[in-house]
């Protein structure tokens, strides 16, 4: 039943408007790609997951594998479940670690914070020891590339020769 005239023609242009969009939609469900490797795939959608969940992205890499008949109901082997997610994840994360570690060369820098400790020692004089307080100044070596912290050297003075001969010996 309906209330009031209904349009005719506007109702035929919302019908060829759908089917339009229904052939659009089958055509792109029944495309398929010849040479699809999920090794690919698994490569192409690892890194690009970062902003939704480990099932959701588990649920669309299954999803697209299935579009390109990679999974089927005779071979379920290639459903991407959570935990492979991860793994891949980790994988990737662990590649692109070793790549930039090799690319890097290890440049050992020195880095001046001018800061001078007053450091106490005990002075023996005599049978007695006294307490001595000495300002020492502190020298920080770092790796440059992954900022690691390799040590700290503390020079007799400030000077350049004392920092080199303290670096040779240390």
């Amino acid at each position: 039943m309906a209330i009031g005239n209904i349009n005719k023609k506007t109702s035929q242009i919302l019908q060829k408007n759908f089917a339009r969009k229904a052939k659009k939609v089958s055509r792109l469900l029944a495309s398929k790609v010849p040479d699809i490797r999920t090794k690919t795939l698994k490569e192409t959608f690892t890194p690009v997951i970062s902003g939704i969940s480990d099932r959701s992205a588990s649920t669309l890499v299954s999803a697209v594998l299935q579009n390109f008949q990679v999974i089927s109901k005779e071979n379920s082997s290639k459903i991407m479940d959570r935990s492979k997610i991860i793994r891949e994840q980790k994988k990737r994360r662990t590649e692109l670690r070793e790549q930039s570690e090799k690319k890097s060369s290890t440049v050992i820098r020195l880095y001046f914070d001018g800061k001078k400790d007053k450091t106490i020692l005990q002075e023996k004089i005599g049978t007695k020891y006294y307490k001595k307080t000495v300002t020492e100044e502190h020298i920080v070596l770092i790796s440059d590339p992954n900022c690691k912290y390799l040590g700290h050297i503390t020079p007799t003075s400030g000077s350049a020769t004392n920092i080199a001969l303290s670096l040779q010996c240390g």
